[in-house]
């Protein structure tokens, strides 16, 4: 069975955050009331949209990341972190090499 194509707009529909950010993107491109008219000034304003699609991006993935983990902790098998159990090596004799000030082995 072929899968047809998800278009741009239908994926985006599941992210409005991201198609605001877009339609602000296409704002500053399609300008039609020509406020801008600096090419630096559309250049700090493109800029500006781009971290916030960023930033909106990334928010979004965390999201859908940690709803996927969440989820997947919920499955049998899978063991959670817990406190760890051992106390480290237990010590079983006394060392050959001893504190004593000259630095030299115990014989």
């Amino acid at each position: 069975m072929a899968t047809t194509p998800v278009s741009l707009e239908e994926r985006l529909s599941g992210y409005p955050q991201l198609r605001e950010r877009i339609e602000a993107l296409l704002a500053i491109v399609e300008d039609p009331t020509a406020t801008v008219t600096r090419a630096d000034e559309a250049e700090r304003q493109v800029i500006a949209e781009v971290r916030r699609l960023g930033k909106e991006a990334l928010c979004s993935w965390a999201a859908q990341h940690e709803a996927a983990q969440r989820a997947r902790v919920g499955q049998p098998g899978v063991v959670r972190a817990g406190k760890k159990n051992s106390t480290g090596i237990r010590r079983l004799g006394k060392s050959a090499w001893s504190s004593n000030s000259s630095g030299r082995r115990d014989t």
